[in-house]
């Protein structure tokens, strides 16, 4: 309902009744109804679907355990002319195991004349590993249902500044998405209701009152009446919330994209991340934190990103990029230097690598930047800020890694 002066929103009218207040929040989810017309100017991209179905309690692979399966190797070799993304199981109850299977691209085949369910039994069956292929092509045999839901990814959105957006606030994957891959979404979301109960709390009492994160809320704000210092509020929270959100978001659509697309430079970054996170320490402890929303730096997760990039390369030139710490025997643990006269392919081959690394983190880091950017210049400045930071970056993962070889 809106307020006939002045477009102001007012409630929520049913079939039954209606329900008036100060402030109504829309979190309709990722299929909101209400986006469109009050949220911001962004709409969702839908990157890839998940298709779910449940399979035996004896068909995960560790109890208790969840698994992301990444079956690229398995995919470039058995379905050579699709794509095929992860696959994440676990177990939802003692008796049920639910698997979902990565689709990618913006179109899902159709279940309705069995596309789809060809799609899972010819190319991702082969992919993954055989106690979870077998199940999923008996449950498939059987008709066993199958659920859908779009991975699209949506910028945030600056709440309260247009006219049809007062009294109203847009929240959760109705106002920002990202890939489900990560998990990020739901700590992203917790964040964002600690911060709208301190901005629009009464003032007695605020979630942020043990963490140094606090910041003060005017007395004048806390009149939910009144739009003008509302939306002074709402401002600072999605400026707050945008290193955490920034780094979530970053980093799921960059670890999709790592992960999720079959590609011989892109498998050097995956396998020179696994014999990163094998050093241990820093390595890990780091990356954890930032999936975790425990450190929310983006100038960290450009410093990982690249330094991450750039071990990838070095063992390339060392020989021992695909040789695992820890292996079976001297024999395979011993690196196959290269000879120099493949130095000229393997800097040819080093250089696709980093570029392909910035066409996977760029562009979402470009993305979070432009959103709701007040003016032109402003818009500039953050975009500038953005390249710079991430060739110091760049530079500080070469020092890094020099100093520590």
């Amino acid at each position: 309902m809106h307020d006939a002066h002045d477009q102001r929103v007012l409630g929520v009218r049913t079939n039954t009744a209606s329900y008036y207040a100060p402030i109504t929040i829309v979190a309709d989810g990722i299929f909101s109804k209400f986006r469109k017309e009050y949220g911001g100017a962004y709409q969702p991209k839908v990157w890839s679907h998940f298709v779910g179905i449940e399979l035996p309690p004896d068909a995960v692979l560790t109890p208790k355990h969840g698994h992301v399966i990444l079956n690229q190797k398995a995919a470039k070799k058995n379905a050579q002319n699709h794509q095929v993304g992860p696959a994440l199981v676990y177990q939802i109850g003692s008796d049920v195991t639910r698997l979902l299977v990565d689709v990618p691209g913006p179109v899902l085949p159709s279940a309705s004349n069995g596309a789809l369910q060809r799609y899972l039994s010819s190319v991702v069956v082969p992919c993954l590993p055989s106690k979870i292929g077998s199940a999923l092509a008996q449950e498939l045999e059987k008709g066993a249902r199958l659920r859908t839901m779009p991975n699209s990814f949506l910028p945030p959105s600056m709440q309260g500044m247009r006219q049809q957006q007062f009294g109203l606030i847009v929240v959760g994957d109705a106002m920002n998405m990202r890939h489900p891959l990560t998990g990020g979404g739901m700590t992203v979301a917790f964040w964002d209701c600690v911060y709208l109960t301190h901005i629009l709390g009464t003032g007695a009492w605020s979630p942020l009152d043990a963490y140094d994160d606090s910041f003060p809320v005017p007395t004048s704000a806390r009149d939910l009446s009144n739009w003008t210092e509302v939306q002074s509020m709402l401002r600072a929270w999605h400026w707050k919330r945008k290193k955490l959100a920034s780094v979530i978001n970053i980093l799921a659509m960059s670890l999709y994209s790592l992960f999720g697309v079959p590609n011989d430079h892109l498998t050097i970054l995956r396998t020179g991340c696994f014999r990163y996170f094998e050093r241990g320490g820093d390595c890990v402890r780091g990356p954890i934190s930032l999936l975790a929303g425990l450190a929310p730096d983006p100038l960290l997760l450009v410093y990982h990103f690249f330094a991450v990039a750039v071990y990838s390369v070095l063992l390339m030139f060392r020989g021992d990029l695909f040789v695992p710490i820890g292996a079976a025997s001297k024999e395979h643990a011993k690196p196959q230097r290269p000879s120099f006269l493949q130095w000229p392919a393997l800097c040819a081959r080093a250089i696709m690598v980093m570029t392909y690394a910035c066409f996977v983190i760029f562009p979402v880091i470009y993305t979070e930047t432009c959103t709701n950017i007040a003016t032109a210049s402003y818009h500039t400045f953050l975009r500038n800020s953005c390249w710079l930071l991430a060739v110091a970056g760049l530079g500080l993962a070469v020092v890094y890694r020099h100093t520590t070889m």
